[in-house]
């Protein structure tokens, strides 16, 4: 992992603000509330985000999704699909669970774009998962 995906990574593990939005097929994009985020590196972030019953029965189909985390002036943003899953998947993650109203997903990113200390970057993730 080269300097720059290692200093995105720590971004993503203390962002001060994160947006979510989930984009359905054939409707506009819809910001979803991230309630908790774990995330490794920036391929694979799994979160709880709060969900009404329509939303989870969408996240358990998977959605098309982009996802930005901002730390002060840095900034991650990733695009790719989001899917729920179960309890079973969720342990994977490292604590992230679902629970009243919450539905835990797992964010596979298929490309991240970087804006850290004034430097852009920009990686494929190209098969990934």
């Amino acid at each position: 992992m080269d300097d720059m995906m290692q200093r995105a990574a720590a971004t993503v593990a203390a962002a001060d603000s994160v947006t979510l939005t989930a984009c359905r097929e054939g409707y506009f994009p819809r910001e979803v509330e991230v309630v908790g985020l774990q995330a490794d590196d920036l391929g694979t972030v799994w979160m709880t985000v709060r969900a009404d019953a329509a939303a989870a029965v969408t996240f358990r189909r998977g959605v098309r999704a982009g996802l930005c985390m901002r730390r002060g002036r840095d900034s991650v943003t990733l695009s790719g699909h989001m899917r729920s899953v179960d309890d079973a998947d969720a342990l994977a993650s490292g604590g992230i669970a679902a629970g009243r109203g919450l539905c835990a997903v797992r964010f596979t990113s298929e490309n991240a774009s970087v804006w850290i200390d004034g430097q852009p970057a920009h990686y494929d993730f190209a098969g990934h998962e």
